[in-house]
């Protein structure tokens, strides 16, 4: 999947968002410990964090906390590298210890509350968004961020709050157009978000995460060539950026070119380090175009690889199973117990029937994924690529 849910937790050097809520726990708060072994620690921990590298940052934080526990940016640090591994309880954790030594830092406040998010516990992740809020009133990130937790407990009232609050600070920055245009990403009025996306851009030539995000609304619209013209922008200014990688070989796969999609994907899962929670995702879709490219080896090789880095214990482990001949499809089915889920469950299982060839099967499922399904996600895209496709290369009625 490829949706907002997503994007927000995405962490790149050259992402302004990024630059706003980390830059400054990089630099400002790298001088609070006076041990030197902690802070050589710590200034390599930024190093490899810059650089996405965030398995090889944490023990570097670690023995900087180890050496120092009063060291409240490798713990803010260590709490954000942890987000975006998964492990979010150990980053509440840090972030709680960060706030023990310095009560008033709005970044221990943001990365514990990411914290929460990741744990579900969205009404505890607001009550930090809050408070970060009253540190900084005028940054409109929090706002963001909290209106999700809001949409996430169905109280569409106070989202609606906070997302006003965004809509209604000038736009005076390349930052504020991106979060107004993530605002209209989410409500899928993705013209306006385009524009406000090329604002920024034109703003700020470096702000490239507002590239992979105006290339998510040019794919949603159907528009690959321009989603893959900016993911390659992209690539070019920071050929690291993996998660473009991503993007590009779903939307190489969308295009039908199933052999440059798997190539990108594994590109992604090579530079990302197998970095979830997009790896498990990517090898489902690499898997799907290596079949399509009739490379059973390279997805049977894939998914095996998988099944020994993943610990296959939650969703969407169930699709790697199924793709694995170890389970069926009405088992995935059964666990896809939300809409979201059966989005995806839908698409995987129904452009994997139709390789196989059970077309009359595969389309059931890719048509209640274009008539049901959720239309941010990538997996409604790629499955109303495959139905048009299939209606074009449908063999014409004589008569």
């Amino acid at each position: 999947m490829i949706n907002k849910k997503r994007i927000v937790q995405l962490s790149v050097a050259g992402s302004l968002l990024f630059s706003a809520l980390v830059a400054p726990t990089l630099a400002g708060l790298a001088r609070y410990s006076d041990n030197d072994q902690a802070e050589a620690f710590y200034k390599k921990g930024c190093h490899l964090m810059t650089a996405g590298r965030y398995k090889e940052a944490v023990p570097e934080y670690r023995e900087a906390i180890r050496l120092d526990e009063r060291f409240v940016a490798a713990n803010i640090n260590l709490a954000l590298s942890l987000n975006k591994l998964g492990q979010y309880k150990e980053a509440v954790a840090r972030a709680t210890a960060a706030l023990k030594y310095n009560p008033w830092s709005d970044y221990a406040f943001v990365h514990r509350a990411r914290a929460y998010e990741g744990l579900g516990q969205n009404d505890k992740a607001i009550k930090d968004w809050t408070q970060a809020i009253a540190n900084d009133r005028d940054n409109p990130g929090y706002y963001y961020d909290r209106s999700r937790c809001w949409t996430k407990l169905n109280n569409k009232a106070e989202a609606e709050k906070d997302q006003r609050k965004v809509l209604s600070m000038p736009a005076s920055s390349a930052y504020a157009k991106e979060l107004q245009g993530r605002l209209y990403l989410d409500r899928k009025d993705f013209k306006t978000a385009i524009s406000l996306f090329t604002a920024a851009y034109e703003e700020d030539p470096r702000a490239i995460v507002v590239l992979h995000d105006r290339g998510l609304c040019n794919a949603s619209l159907g528009n690959y060539k321009a989603a893959m013209d900016d993911y390659n922008t992209c690539l070019k200014s920071d050929p690291k950026y993996s998660h473009c990688y991503y993007l590009r070989g779903v939307a190489q796969m969308a295009s039908g070119n199933m052999k440059q999609g798997a190539a990108d994907l594994r590109t992604f899962l090579t530079q990302s380090n197998w970095n979830p929670p997009h790896a498990i995702y990517a090898v489902a879709y690499c898997a799907l175009a290596d079949r399509r490219n009739n490379n059973e080896s390279g997805a049977s090789a894939l998914l095996k690889e998988c099944r020994k880095r993943d610990p296959m214990n939650q969703w969407p482990s169930g699709v790697i199973r199924y793709l694995s001949g170890e389970t069926s499809a009405d088992e995935v089915l059964k666990e896809a117990n939300t809409n979201d889920l059966l989005t995806e469950a839908k698409a995987y299982i129904g452009f994997d029937l139709i390789t196989k060839g059970k077309k009359s099967e595969g389309l059931q499922h890719l048509k209640w994924v274009k008539d049901n399904g959720n239309k941010s996600f990538s997996e409604y895209q790629v499955s109303v690529a495959e139905l048009r496709r299939m209606v074009a290369n449908a063999p014409k009625k004589s008569g």
